[in-house]
């Protein structure tokens, strides 16, 4: 959420004067002129507060937001970085739930097709679609955030593919034998 910014305080303390003050030069004048250093800490304070809020920070106010919610930024560009911050702070109210699981993979990989199949009790398999394959360092750290965001006891496996991979009759998706890529687990 982005915080509000007022830009006009002088017209609106001009305009709450009562009738009989209105159009006084003087009044007008000091009414500016007490109002332009509330107008000044405003500005000041709403670039403070904008620049430090997880969408729009860059490098060590990014940094700072990184190391309040637990995730170092170990190389990665300011994009990068603020999806795993994003994550991490899903992953900080994480219980394991299944639909907090999707929705910590999606954020950190960018993908809109994300599904979770549990195999047994203890066990989760994490599927997700992207147009081109992730860094191994990328999925390293996708991983690890993974790990921290499921339940203690559950094994997880995280399972990658592009969009014309290769499957069974089952999946109405998938591509057939020759057609289609194997996926991978990261």
């Amino acid at each position: 959420m982005e915080p509000v910014h007022i830009h006009d305080h002088v017209e609106q303390a001009l305009a709450l004067l009562l009738e009989q003050f209105k159009d006084k030069p003087n009044l007008e004048a000091l009414v500016d002129a007490l109002v332009t250093q509330v107008q000044d800490l405003e500005d000041v304070f709403h670039a403070l507060i904008y620049e430090r809020l997880p969408d729009t920070a860059i490098g060590a106010q990014l940094e700072q937001i990184g190391e309040l919610v637990g995730e170092l930024r170990g190389g990665l560009s300011d994009e990068d970085f603020r999806r795993f911050i994003r994550a991490r702070i899903q992953v900080n109210l994480s219980c394991g739930e299944p639909e907090r699981l999707i929705g910590v993979l999606k954020t950190l990989t960018g993908a809109d097709n994300v599904q979770l199949e549990q195999c047994h009790p203890t066990t989760a398999i994490l599927f997700y679609e992207v147009a081109s394959a992730l860094t191994t360092s990328l999925r390293t750290r996708i991983k690890t955030q993974m790990y921290d965001a499921v339940g203690a006891g559950v094994q997880l496996h995280i399972v990658e593919h592009g969009p014309e991979y290769f499957g069974f009759l089952d999946d109405p998706d998938a591509l057939g034998l020759d057609e289609g890529f194997l996926a991978e687990e990261i």
